[in-house]
């Protein structure tokens, strides 16, 4: 739990040094909506055995669906992949209370020779899921910040071994330690993991649909790069995903759990050009690079206007501009990133909230050949 906790301090601690200087954004008229992560981290389980800390990694790819501007909430529909390894280490003895094939077997006769064992499982794990995502989409266009929350259902392919016999294939002589703390037990395991124990049969995998749900927190870098830390955990509905059942134990349904940094890229449009519709086709139509941008307020019609709710729709034509990236928004000064733009007619639409008195909305469009600068007062 300690190395878990020491790695998210730190990877949050390098994100907002390195980046939290700089206001981050997204751009949704550039962005396919479909993206792909890779990420990395630390696995462990709630088992009936003690569990210790491995490493994982995995792969997902997916599609964001209500992904645009101003939008509260966004989901993702993700295909995941997984590759694990979970192991567990008691730290104290356990009797034979309950039926244990692995423990009694003739190789493995811990029953008759000690009437105990000290358990120990190395379980491999590949998983393959589809998961929904929730994303709090208008706090991460205002501020950068991604939160979210997942759930899925998937199959997972997992086979457990136990390290039940010493290198001279004899079993451990547990009676002759004098304390069972991982100190005294890694100088006698030579952790082989030879055995397959109960749950699992040598040669196969295990084969189970497994639900899960998780969390996570991101930070929107660059418009379509965002790195991560979620958490991740799996209900197995089985006992011997350790190898080991007990009806009575904390832990009678296993669950394993997946902590990691990710990396997260959004694919860009194959085409950013302005778009004609005509008889339900799209024809991409380039900007014309020769013009200037030219910046038409429509909502108001002219400076000035007088209005009694603070709650405004402002609305202007910007012409001769790719998207987003060359328009700059601001209202008495300040930058407005809550705006969208649609680069096929041209028409930008902000919801406003006016301050008492005098509103200064200041648009400025520019490309390779010119600005356009406009100026109206609500």
């Amino acid at each position: 739990m300690r190395t878990k906790i020491t790695l998210s301090i730190l990877f949050l601690i390098s994100v907002m040094t390195v980046f939290g200087q700089s206001r981050s954004y997204v751009n949704y008229d550039t962005d396919s909506r479909w993206f792909w992560t890779a990420n990395a981290g630390v696995t462990w389980s709630s088992t009936d055995v003690k569990t210790k800390n491995d490493w994982g990694w995995g792969l997902t790819l997916g599609k964001s669906f209500n992904y645009n501007y101003g939008k509260l909430i966004s989901f993702d529909i993700r295909a995941r992949y997984l590759n694990g390894e979970w192991f567990g280490q008691d730290t104290d003895t356990t009797g034979f209370e309950y039926t244990n094939k692995a423990l009694s077997d003739t190789l493995t006769d811990y029953k008759d020779n000690f009437g105990y064992s000290v358990l120990n499982h190395w379980t491999r794990t590949q998983e393959a899921s589809i998961e929904l995502v929730l994303h709090a989409n208008k706090f991460r266009e205002r501020t950068g910040w991604d939160l979210f929350i997942f759930g899925g259902v998937g199959v997972s392919a997992f086979k457990t071994n136990g390290n039940l016999l010493s290198d001279s294939s004899k079993i451990y002589a547990y009676d002759q330690l004098k304390d069972y703390k991982l100190g005294t037990l890694n100088g006698v395991l030579d952790k082989t993991y030879e055995t397959t124990i109960d749950g699992s049969t040598q040669g196969k995998a295990n084969l189970e649909f497994m639900p899960s749900l998780g969390f996570g927190v991101g930070y929107q870098v660059f418009p379509r790069f965002s790195v991560g830390l979620e958490h991740r955990t799996t209900f197995t509905q089985l006992d011997h995903f350790d190898g080991y059942n007990n009806p009575t134990g904390k832990y009678e349904n296993d669950w394993y759990h997946y902590t990691s940094a990710y990396f997260r890229f959004h694919l860009k449009k194959r085409h950013t050009a302005n778009s004609v519709y005509t008889d339900d086709k799209i024809y991409d139509t380039p900007v014309d690079p020769q013009l200037p941008p030219e910046v038409i307020f429509t909502n108001p019609s002219q400076s000035g206007t007088v209005v009694a709710s603070p709650n405004y729709t402002l609305q202007a034509l910007v012409k001769n501009v790719n998207g987003r990236d060359n328009i700059n928004f601001r209202q008495n000064g300040a930058f407005v990133s809550n705006f969208s733009y649609n680069a096929s007619s041209d028409k930008l639409s902000s919801q406003v909230m006016l301050q008492a008195g005098q509103n200064v909305f200041e648009i400025i469009a520019s490309n390779a050949y010119g600005t356009d600068q406009e100026t109206t007062i609500i």
